[in-house]
Formats: C-alpha cells, sequence, structure tokens
C-alpha cells in the first residue's frame, strides 16, 4: 500500500511539473501574441497601402487632365476626390 502511495505521490509530482512548464509556455506564447502584429493588422496595412496608391493615381491623373493654366491646389484635388472618386480597375 506504501508502494502504491508513492508511487501515486511520484506520479503526482511529475504531472505537477509537466503542468507547471506548460504553464510557463502558454505565458511565454501570449506575451510574443501581444508583441506581435495580427493578421488583420497585416491586412488592415496591406488595404491602406493599395489605397493610398490608388489615390495617388487618382491625383495624378487630375493633375494631368486639369487644363486650366492655374496649378490645382493639392488641397482642393484631393477634396474633388473625396466628392467625385474615380474608379480605376
Amino acid at each position: 500500500m506504501e508502494e502504491k502511495n508513492g508511487s501515486l505521490a511520484n506520479e503526482k509530482s511529475e504531472l505537477l511539473k509537466r503542468l507547471e512548464i506548460t504553464d510557463k509556455e502558454v505565458e511565454e506564447q501570449k506575451e510574443a501574441n501581444a508583441r506581435a502584429p495580427t493578421r488583420t493588422m497585416k491586412n488592415l496595412l496591406e488595404k491602406l497601402k493599395n489605397d493610398l496608391a490608388i489615390k495617388d493615381k487618382e491625383l495624378q491623373v487630375l493633375f494631368t487632365c486639369h487644363e486650366d493654366p492655374e496649378p490645382l491646389d493639392l488641397h482642393w484635388a484631393s477634396v474633388l476626390l473625396f466628392i467625385y472618386p474615380f474608379n480605376f480597375g
């Protein structure tokens, strides 16, 4: 009976060590995940870069198509793009 109790105590001790190691690994992974950018953030950044590239192309078209001898003010060009967006596709 004592031998069985000793065996169970050893098994319990081993399981507690494994649990402690697993808890430590989970905490380390949580910290790593908190520091790393999420896939959602990466996708959002990529979308914003693409949107910015499209707006840049639109501004270039707007400036080159502008027939007025006066240069088109950048502020008003961006306002026009907001009101009348181009669709390049």
